[in-house]
C-alpha cells in the first residue's frame, strides 16, 4: 500500500497544465547520488543545476554533495536518510550565475547589476527582496517531467556565491558559504510546509504547523510540547531559552503571531529545528511513505497446500534507532511482534481464505501528536489454504526447516555431512538436494550453486518420498 495519496497534488496539477510542454523539455544527464530503494518506496529528492555551464558540472556535483552532507547531518533528516533517494540533473545554462536587476530596496552596496542567460531564468530581487532568489517554475516543471518524473521534492541550486534562496514549489538556494543551511531551511518550506518564524519581510501572518495566532493553551496546535509550567504567551527571557512555548513574532509579523521556540532553523540559520518543526518534518516523511511493504510473496493473493509452511516477509523501512515496530495478525488475531518474517503453517489453519496483515508504527519520540495516523501503515495478503498436497510438503534444500532456502541451510548441511552435526529434517530428506537417495558433498555443491549462482533448483521432494528413495513416515 502506497501513501502517495496526497503527496504530489501540486505536481499533478503541474503535470496537467504542462503536459503539452513536457515533450519539448530538454533531456539532461541524471546522476543517482543516493539510492536507498525503489523509487515508489522512497522519497525522491532531485537537485537541478541552474546557472552552470557545460564545463561546470563537476562543480555542480560538488555543490550538491556539500548540501547533502549538511542535510543528512541535520536532525531529523539524519535519522531518516534511508527513506530518501537523491538524484542530480545536469541542466546546462548558456552563462554562469543568475540575474540581479538591483531593483530591491535592500540590495547590499557594492553588488553589480547582472543579466545572465540561464536555463530557468532565475533572479534575485523577486518581490522587492534582494535575497529572494527564484527560478521560473514554468521552466522547472517540464525538466522534472522529462528527466525525473518520479520526483517528490526538488531543489534548484543556483551557481552564485551571493546569499539567497526561496521556498515554494521548489527549494531554491545559492552556493553561498551557508548553502547547506539555506537548503535545509528552504526544504522546511517546500517539503514540510513550515513557515518562516522571523518578524520582518512583510506579507502578514498565517496559520502553519509552526505559526499560530491562537492564545488558548489547549487549542495551540503544539500544546503537547508545552510544559504545564511554561506560561503562554512565553516571555523571551533566559528562563525559557530552550523550551517550547508560545513566543510572539512569526510569519513576518512582530505582534499577534506566535512561534514554538525562541530560536529555530526556520528563524535563524545555524541552529537546529525546534521540536515542533522536527515533528512536522517526520510527519511529512510518512505523508509520502509507508514504513512497511509486502515483499515475499509479492502478490496480494497467495495459495498454498494445507500441509505446507510458507515464510511471509515484509520490507521494513527503519529510521536510525529502529523505532518502527511491527505486529502480525492472522484473521484479526495477533500472532507475532517485532519481526519482518512470519512462517504461516497451513497445518494449523482451516481450508479457505485467511487475511494475514502486518501493521507497522514509528514510535519515535520526535512525534507526540499524529492526528491523521501518518506514522502507522500496513500491508496484507489473502492466503488461500487449499487441500493438502499428495505428498508431505518438504522444501528440498531447506535443511533448517525455516520455510526458505538460504546460506544458513548450506552451513547446516556442511556441519551434518563433515562434522556430525544435526541431520536435516524430516528424516534427512531435506538434505538430498539432487535426489540421489543419499546426503553427500554433491548436495552441498548443488545447494551452493543454487543459492549463490542461480543454479538448478533443488529437486522435487515428492520424487524423494516415493518407494526406493527415502522411507519417511
Amino acid at each position: 500500500m502506497s501513501r502517495r495519496r496526497c503527496s504530489r497534488l501540486r505536481a499533478l496539477v503541474a503535470l496537467a497544465l504542462l503536459a503539452g510542454t513536457a515533450a519539448q523539455a530538454q533531456v539532461f544527464p541524471v546522476s543517482p547520488l543516493v539510492v536507498s530503494g525503489p523509487t515508489d518506496e522512497r522519497i525522491n529528492v532531485v537537485f537541478l543545476a541552474e546557472g552552470y555551464t557545460a564545463g561546470e558540472m563537476t562543480k555542480f556535483e560538488q555543490d550538491v554533495e556539500l548540501a547533502l552532507a549538511g542535510l543528512f547531518n541535520a536532525p531529523p533528516y539524519r535519522d531518516y536518510e534511508e527513506f530518501f533517494n537523491v538524484y542530480a540533473v545536469e541542466v546546462v545554462s548558456n552563462e554562469a550565475g543568475t540575474d540581479h536587476p538591483y531593483t530591491a530596496s535592500d540590495c547590499p552596496a557594492g553588488l553589480d547589476t547582472l543579466s545572465r542567460d540561464t536555463y530557468f531564468h532565475s533572479s534575485f530581487d523577486v518581490g522587492g527582496i534582494h535575497r529572494l532568489l527564484v527560478p521560473d517554475d514554468a521552466l522547472v516543471y517540464p525538466v522534472l517531467i522529462a528527466n525525473v518524473p518520479f520526483w517528490d521534492v526538488a531543489f534548484v541550486i543556483v551557481n552564485t556565491d551571493w546569499y539567497g534562496g526561496a521556498g515554494g514549489a521548489f527549494a531554491t538556494f545559492s552556493t553561498h558559504i551557508s548553502s547547506a543551511e539555506i537548503a535545509i531551511h528552504e526544504l522546511g518550506h517546500a517539503f514540510a510546509d513550515l513557515a518562516d518564524e522571523y518578524e520582518y519581510g512583510g506579507g502578514g501572518g498565517y496559520e502553519a504547523p509552526n505559526a499560530t495566532a491562537e492564545l488558548v493553551r489547549e487549542l495551540i496546535k503544539w500544546n503537547a510540547w508545552i510544559d504545564v509550567s511554561t506560561p503562554v504567551p512565553t516571555p523571551e527571557t533566559p528562563t525559557y531559552n530552550s523550551v517550547v512555548g508560545l513566543f510572539e513574532g512569526a510569519v513576518y509579523t512582530p505582534t499577534g503571531w506566535y512561534r514554538p521556540k525562541l530560536n529555530c532553523k526556520m528563524r535563524s540559520l545555524g541552529v537546529p529545528f525546534c521540536a515542533v518543526c522536527a515533528e512536522q518534518t517526520v510527519r511529512s516523511v510518512y505523508n509520502l511513505l509507508d514504513a512497511v511493504h509486502r515483499l515475499d510473496p509479492p502478490d496480494e493473493l497467495f495459495s498454498m497446500p494445507g500441509n505446507a509452511t510458507r515464510a511471509f516477509t515484509v520490507d521494513l523501512l527503519q529510521p536510525t534507532g529502529g523505532t518502527v515496530q511491527t505486529e502480525w495478525r492472522l484473521d484479526g488475531v495477533p500472532v507475532a511482534l517485532g519481526t519482518e518474517t512470519w512462517p504461516f503453517d497451513a497445518n494449523l489453519a482451516d481450508s479457505g481464505l485467511h487475511l494475514l496483515e502486518v501493521f507497522a508504527v514509528d514510535t519515535t519520540l520526535l512525534v507526540r501528536t499524529d492526528p491523521f495516523g501518518l506514522l502507522a501503515s500496513q500491508t496484507s495478503w489473502m492466503v488461500h489454504v487449499e487441500a493438502p498436497a499428495p505428498c508431505p510438503i518438504v522444501l528440498t534444500g531447506d535443511v533448517d526447516q525455516s520455510a526458505a532456502i538460504s546460506s544458513s541451510d548450506i552451513i547446516n548441511l556442511v556441519n551434518y555431512t563433515f562434522k556430525g552435526g544435526s541431520p536435516p529434517l524430516p528424516c534427512e530428506v531435506a538434505g538430498d538436494v539432487n535426489c540421489s537417495g543419499a546426503v553427500t558433498s554433491a548436495d552441498i555443491i548443488a545447494l551452493v550453486t543454487y543459492v549463490f549462482k542461480s543454479g538448478t533448483p533443488p529437486c522435487d521432494a515428492c520424487v524423494l518420498l516415493t518407494p526406493g528413495y527415502w522411507n519417511c513416515p
